[in-house]
């Protein structure tokens, strides 16, 4: 009897272990995984090219997915929404050749709608036409972009991710265009870079709680890094990521927003000519990537740690890749 009792509970052990065994191995496999964290860029495919795809790199497996294949269609500049459920990107349309601003829906990226039906909603706030690089508020209800106003130059422009109530928050003057909507955290403030034929820099903005003119807007401008663009708010507020010129090209900064100073992201001492663009946080704010052609005069992603230790190379292969954007994505 006891060796009967022996050999069952032998054999719920070695069931129990299987079982264990199993199960972890399915979990693995994509069960209840931790949400994975994805970047999605765009790419050229060969070098010089002007046609442009998206694509979404899984940082974990280094698994890269096609999300575009359209040879007469540009998409540019994917911006993640905050549940990583969808992509927003600019792309111009097979009518007019202008850029508009689309919304891909990853659990079915073979689907994309515009949100913009017209600019009839704007009333006579302003005209809006060739709107580029969008951005989410971090409680996705909103999307930032800039976009040509009705003198042909480019203004801040906010409105409803459902495309409604879109609005012009700044104008440009003469010669000038105002570029790259950054929201902070808070919802509330905005970094963006206003460029002129002389050079650009960033400023900051605090939205109004209601619509005023666009050149009323201007008046709360505030200057916070010359000769600097691509702002990049960190997910605590505390710091903002940009791309400032040299005497060797482009390279990553950060303005710590406590101390009202700057320090250079990326390493220091490298006599070399080349181009750093295009900044992203991390989720977790402990890390930036961003685009570099650093090897071969060619672009790929790579990231670096919140204090400029860890730089690595995260893309290889033909083409250029750049505008990376970081997301989380729960889904399989």
């Amino acid at each position: 009897m006891t060796f009967f009792t022996a050999r069952i509970f032998r054999s719920i052990l070695i069931i129990s272990l299987m079982t264990g065994m199993i199960c972890i191995f399915f979990l693995g496999l994509g069960g209840a995984q931790s949400p994975s964290p994805r970047i999605a860029y765009m790419s050229n495919i060969s070098p010089r090219s002007d046609r442009w795809d998206l694509f979404m790199l899984d940082v974990q497996t280094g698994i890269t997915l096609r999300l575009t294949r359209t040879p007469l269609i540009n998409e540019r500049y994917p911006a993640w929404s905050s549940d990583g459920t969808r992509l927003a990107y600019h792309a111009n349309t097979d009518v007019n050749q202008l850029y508009d601003i689309f919304v891909m829906p990853i659990q079915n990226f073979t689907t994309s709608y515009t949100i913009f039906k017209s600019d009839g909603n704007m009333g006579e706030l302003a005209v809006a036409y060739e709107k580029a690089m969008p951005a989410w508020s971090y409680d996705d209800q909103f999307i930032g972009f800039h976009a040509k106003t009705a003198s042909g130059r480019f203004g801040l422009f906010m409105a409803y991710a459902d495309g409604e109530e879109m609005r012009l928050l700044i104008s440009p003057l003469e010669g000038m265009d105002i570029l790259h909507y950054a929201w902070s955290p808070n919802g509330q403030d905005i970094a963006f870079t206003q460029a002129t034929s002389s050079g650009a820099d960033i400023y900051v903005f605090t939205i109004p709680q209601t619509i005023q003119n666009a050149m009323t807007n201007r008046a709360n401008m505030r200057l916070l890094v010359k000769n600097a663009s691509f702002p990049a708010w960190s997910p605590d507020g505390a710091e903002l990521v940009y791309v400032q010129e040299g005497d060797f090209g482009t390279r990553l900064w950060i303005y710590d927003f406590a101390t009202q100073s700057s320090r250079q992201l990326t390493p220091i001492g490298e006599n070399l000519v080349y181009e750093e663009t295009h900044p992203e946080w991390s989720s977790d704010g402990q890390a930036v990537i961003f685009s570099s052609d650093k090897i071969m005069g060619r672009f790929d992603i790579y990231q670096i740690r919140r204090d400029g230790q860890g730089l690595h190379r995260l893309t290889h292969g033909t083409g250029d890749k750049l505008a990376p954007d970081w997301g989380i994505y729960t889904g399989s």
